[in-house]
């Protein structure tokens, strides 16, 4: 279990690598981190290092800071942590619901965004559940407004999609995620015949 744990706690830095210097994200935590800057007026990318390096050093700070705290709580709290994983299912996810509802509730004083809570949470399970992937929904999420801004760019200035095609960059880009997509859809179907 420890190295299981160690393993997971190692793949955030190289996550936070690409989403800091690339602005892209390499799982679901870093596209939230991602959000949450671009809310704040901080585009993560190269450009970060130069105008944002007080976010950049912030980030590196607390993460060194939260691997000791977390090395020294998982040290004395382990046994009580162990613990945690007999309380049953119908305890735990009630409780979970009404601590996200007063949560999400104490923000703004609105019911309205304790259903979109209760709509998404719906929303994630039934993709769970069909076993879909839920770090493309949050991807999507993230980059379909620059892809819509940059989207209407291209539109006001070659009033077409046709560069779309007949470009060589994005002709190439755009072969490249068909090749993934086949890929990830013959592997997929591969595992369920398998499974079958």
């Amino acid at each position: 279990m420890v190295t299981a744990e160690a393993a997971n706690n190692a793949t955030v830095r190289g996550a936070l690598i690409t989403a800091l210097t690339l602005g892209i994200p390499g799982d679901t935590v870093t596209a939230v981190l991602i959000g949450a800057l671009t809310i704040q007026g901080v585009q993560p990318g190269p450009l970060m290092f130069t105008n944002a390096p007080e976010v950049v050093y912030a980030i590196y700070a607390s993460v060194i800071i939260a691997s000791v705290m977390m090395f020294a709580f998982m040290l004395g709290a382990t046994n009580v942590l162990v613990r945690l994983l007999d309380v049953p299912k119908p305890v735990l996810l009630p409780s979970l619901f009404v601590i996200a509802s007063v949560g999400i509730y104490s923000l703004n004083g609105r019911m309205f965004e304790v259903w979109i809570m209760c709509g998404f949470g719906l929303l994630g399970y039934t993709l769970e559940h069909y076993r879909y992937p839920l770090a493309p929904v949050i991807l999507g999420f993230l980059l379909g407004p620059p892809l819509e801004a940059n989207l209407r760019q291209m539109l006001g200035q070659y009033e077409s999609l046709m560069p779309l095609v007949t470009r060589p960059i994005p002709l190439v880009l755009l072969a490249g995620a068909a090749v993934f997509v086949f890929v990830s859809l013959r592997s997929r179907r591969r595992t369920r015949s398998a499974q079958r």
